[in-house]
């Protein structure tokens, strides 16, 4: 009898183990899922962040697309004062040095 008192007090001491290594275990578990938990909320910010900046590059590439559209207006109008003028000038000397 005291035999059997034994084995059982070694199956309970067992199975106490048993559930140590899995108390153990989950609480490793939940330290990573925490862990986790943090990354993705770091993760998430740093997300929106960027959106915010991707916003201000794309309002910033806009006010460029209208300021290299007038520029590009104001060179064409500059080029074709530049030819009506050298043709004007070339007109002029040749008419002064030609005679016609």
């Amino acid at each position: 009898m005291a035999e059997s008192q034994a084995t059982r007090l070694d199956r309970i001491e067992e199975k106490i183990d048993k559930l140590t290594d899995a108390m153990v275990s989950i609480a490793r578990a939940e330290e990573k899922i925490v862990s986790l938990e943090k990354r993705f909320d770091t993760i998430e910010r740093e997300r929106a962040d960027l959106y915010d900046k991707l916003e201000i590059y794309h309002q910033k590439m806009d006010n460029l697309e209208v300021i290299v559209t007038k520029n590009g207006n104001t060179i064409n109008i500059i080029n074709n004062l530049f030819w009506v003028i050298l043709v004007a000038v070339i007109g002029a000397l040749s008419t002064h040095l030609f005679g016609i």
